[in-house]
Parts: structure tokens; C-alpha cells; sequence
């Protein structure tokens, strides 16, 4: 019994993009003792409450980790700058956007750092199923150098240059898309002053 419980598992694992929720697992039958009973004997990595993956797993992925740790994020700011290959800077959190107003509890591992952003501006270039499993949720390239800008005053003034720079250069450009962004998050001057220098 424990046996096929425990390959039941394991497949389920490797079926969800090498990580799996406890209620999947309820769903599937799975009674909600086997994975901490896993966890136990290593066969299992409890990455946070609900949340486990396979301890020699290669498909596992950090930002996929921190996505499912906090359930409805966003890549986004840096996190969301590397994944889109813009510009030279590599955060040493993931960045991860979040509607205002929700409390997270985050988890020991990845490190996250948490942007709170409005209702109104949330789903605005939010891209679904991306990346290799498809299921990095990411902020597009338009709206990730829009957000530069947005908290250039914290992050610095060089990264939100170097990004629309770096985006300017791209043949996939929006620039009308861009300045649509712009106008919406309320940062359409200082994005039009620095497309003048550039331009």
C-alpha cells in the first residue's frame, strides 16, 4: 500500500512540472500522510506548507518554486527583466508582485522580495503559462521597463535606463504598446524624456 501510494505520488509530481500541492494530492486520493511521511524519509522536499517537490528532481526551478509558494504572483521588476533578457542586472531575491492588501506568509528558500501592486494595474501585461513548464505567470517586456521606471527612485535610475535602452533595441519593440503602459501606470513623462535622449 505505502509503495503505490509513494509512486503514485512521485508521478503526480513529475506531471505537475516536478511540484505538487497536498490538496492535488487529496484530490487524486492520495490520503494527506504520504507526503510528510515522504518528507520524512527524503524521498520528498517540503518547499512550504501544501508545497513539495522530489529531492534529485532536474526540472526543478526556482522561480517556478517561488511562484507556487505564493499562489496568484507575478514575475515582475527584476525577476521579470532577466527573464525577458533585458539589461545587465540580476536581482539576488526574486521579485514577485502581489495585489495590495494580501498578507503572504513567504518561504525560508528561494528568497522573495514582495511588490504590492494595485487591482487596477495588476493584470496589465501579465503573460500566463510561460517559460519551460509553463508555469511562470511574468509581467511582459512593456510593462516590466514601465515598472522600472515606476520604482526607479528604490531601485535606481541605471537599471530603468539600461532596460529601455536594452528594449529599444529589440526588433520585437512595441513603443506604442510601451507608451499605452505608460500612460496607465502614470510614468508617461519620465518614459517619453528618456525615449528623446535615446532617440
Amino acid at each position: 500500500m505505502k509503495k503505490s501510494a509513494w509512486n503514485k505520488t512521485i508521478s503526480m509530481i513529475k506531471a505537475h512540472g516536478g511540484y505538487i500541492r497536498s490538496k492535488d494530492l487529496r484530490t487524486a486520493g492520495v490520503h494527506p500522510t504520504v507526503l510528510p511521511a515522504m518528507a520524512r524519509e527524503g524521498a520528498a522536499i517540503r518547499l512550504k506548507r501544501g508545497l513539495y517537490t522530489l529531492p534529485d528532481y532536474k526540472k526543478r526551478d526556482e522561480l517556478t518554486e517561488a511562484l507556487l509558494s505564493v499562489p496568484g504572483s507575478v514575475l515582475c521588476l527584476g525577476s521579470a527583466l532577466s527573464f525577458h533578457e533585458l539589461g545587465t542586472w540580476e536581482p539576488p531575491e526574486i521579485y514577485l508582485a502581489v495585489k495590495s492588501g494580501r498578507k503572504i506568509r513567504l518561504p525560508d528558500f528561494p528568497p522573495i522580495r514582495l511588490f504590492h501592486f494595485s487591482a487596477g494595474s495588476f493584470g496589465l501585461g501579465l503573460i500566463e503559462n510561460a517559460g519551460r513548464n509553463k508555469a511562470v505567470r511574468v509581467y511582459d517586456a512593456e510593462r516590466t521597463v514601465c515598472d522600472l521606471f515606476r520604482f526607479r527612485h528604490r531601485l535606481g535610475r541605471d537599471i530603468s535606463a539600461e532596460a529601455l535602452r536594452e528594449y529599444m533595441r529589440r526588433r520585437s519593440r512595441n513603443v506604442n504598446k510601451l507608451l499605452s503602459y505608460a500612460e496607465k501606470l502614470h510614468i508617461l513623462g519620465p518614459i517619453r524624456r528618456s525615449l528623446e535622449i535615446l532617440l
